[in-house]
């Protein structure tokens, strides 16, 4: 038997079997619902509301509030869908589209830093300006010989030349576009050189990279003009894995479902295509002039955009599949919008520890230093690295969710709706509070219960242990489901019609 499921605010239906999990029906169609989890029934974020229809919910009771289960609130992830059903999913469970991630880069400070580091702009990739004599009767050898000649006599060694198919089908139709005058991009892997594209006229000056961060919650791409180091744009999203959960751990079983390790490498491809093209478009970059691409991550978020099973990182003795990748081209691993450019990935260091924190050493240059130095990243997955030019000792750890509101009631990440700043009133414990988009506040993220948190035990509010006071006789404190609770929003200030709260558990 099948049954419709309808989304809102999103209007959107799918159409499912019966027995259905709520939170699959979710993925079917395309929306999206917060999940730190991965649909585990551990976390309580996938909060929803059924408006018409019948489920057989789970255990969705102990996430939820004597209030919100009146109200047709339950947990996506524990309920199954039993009939046709119009489902709401409530603010505080969407992700909001006005979030912070990255800033811009600055090109003098990232030269300046690359020039120290030793490094330079050249990749492996050649552009060439070939002008080729054109066919005649008496000189009638084929387009791909004719460009071989052209290319030996500018000074490469062309005779294990490369082409292959998707080239070779372009060949004589840009060699006549181009009047015989044409740029190859050309790349040499020992005694093979290989024409990764061909472009009509002299292409020389026009040749991008992209560097790219694959991060575990986010993922960011600069734009890079290869001819002088100039960042001409930086773009940035959400990592969409994020709704099949908030970490590594989660992420790598989700893998080992089915269809999960594809599902997984398509979203990352996706997301980088999406800022590829978005980049390329507002600069008034064609995508093929995109010969290289850098790719970092930790090790599990590179397994995953390789399509690589990293199961055997979360289990003893934690071993991946390869600490680094080869090269390989984007339509291997989908990249539609620039199937011929050359993919690198930075090397990883261990099963927890990525390519983002070997190029964070590389460039901060650490283990070049006589002095011991600390270099800390705090992600999603946290990393700290000490040394010096003698020795490097790294760990990893779950940074994240302490900032993105894991285990917290009200916490979330910091997109549209986020407490971000907190101020109280010493002599009333009056609250003031900044909110992501200037809009009705849904929740807090980590730099809002940071401010909280310092603003409630300098103000006296809790005590060294975490205690909340209730002694101080503020209305703000009072006692709650779970214990004493301090309202940083009353209900009628947020858009989630339920007061705003820090609990003693948090």
């Amino acid at each position: 038997m099948k049954h419709k499921v309808t989304f809102q605010p999103d209007n959107v239906t799918v159409e499912v079997d019966d027995n259905t999990n709520l939170f699959r029906a979710v993925k079917a169609a395309g929306v999206y619902v917060l999940s730190s989890c991965g649909g585990k029934g551990n976390c309580g974020k996938c909060k929803v509301v059924v408006k018409e229809g019948k489920i057989e919910s789970g255990k969705s009771r102990s996430f939820l509030s004597a209030e919100e289960a009146e109200r047709g609130y339950t947990l996506a992830c524990v309920s199954r869908v039993k009939s046709d059903l119009v489902v709401e999913i409530p603010p505080e469970s969407r992700m909001q589209a006005k979030h912070k991630i990255a800033t811009g880069a600055k090109t003098e400070e990232l030269l300046k830093l690359m020039k120290q580091a030793g490094g330079c702009l050249e990749s492996r990739i050649v552009r060439i300006y070939l002008e080729i004599d054109p066919p005649t009767i008496d000189d009638n050898i084929s387009d791909l010989e004719r460009l071989r000649r052209a290319l030996d006599g500018a000074g490469f060694s062309a005779s294990n030349l490369h082409v292959n198919y998707m080239m070779l089908s372009r060949l004589p139709h840009v060699l006549r576009e181009g009047k015989w005058k044409v740029t190859a991009s050309v790349f040499s892997v020992g005694e093979v050189l290989e024409v990764l594209d061909l472009f009509p006229g002299n292409t020389t000056k026009q040749r991008y990279g992209a560097a790219v961060d694959i991060g575990t919650t986010t993922i960011v791409v600069y734009l890079v003009d290869m001819t002088n180091g100039h960042v001409v744009g930086t773009a940035s999203t959400y990592n969409s894995q994020v709704k099949c959960g908030d970490d590594v751990i989660t992420r790598i079983v989700y893998a080992t479902e089915r269809n999960g390790l594809k599902e997984l490498q398509g979203l990352a491809v996706e997301n980088i295509s999406t800022l590829l093209r978005e980049l390329a478009d507002k600069n008034h970059v064609t995508p093929s002039m995109i010969d290289y691409i850098v790719v970092a991550g930790n090790t599990t978020m590179e397994h995953l955009f390789y399509g690589i099973d990293p199961a055997f990182i979360r289990e003893e003795p934690y071993i991946p599949a390869a600490a680094a990748f080869p090269l390989i081209r984007g339509k291997s691993v989908g990249l539609a919008i620039d199937p011929q450019a050359i993919i690198y990935s930075v090397p990883n260091v261990a099963s927890y520890v990525g390519g983002d924190i070997t190029a964070g050493v590389l460039v901060s240059q650490i283990h070049k230093q006589e002095g011991v130095s600390l270099f800390i990243d705090i992600g999603t997955n946290g990393e700290i690295v000490l040394g010096n030019q003698d020795w490097l000792v790294t760990a990893a750890c779950s940074a994240g969710p302490a900032f993105e509101g894991s285990g917290i009631k009200f916490g979330m990440r910091a997109m549209e709706g986020a407490i971000e700043e907190v101020e109280i009133d010493p002599r009333t414990y009056e609250v003031n509070y900044r909110v992501i988009g200037d809009v009705k506040p849904i929740g807090i993220c980590g730099s809002g219960m940071i401010d909280a948190l310092a603003e409630m035990y300098l103000n006296g509010v809790i005590d060294q242990k975490g205690k909340i006071r209730e002694e101080i006789g503020s209305k703000r404190i009072r006692r709650g489901e779970s214990g004493l609770e301090y309202v940083l929003a009353w209900r009628v200030e947020s858009a989630i019609n339920k007061e705003i709260v820090i609990t003693e558990v948090d």
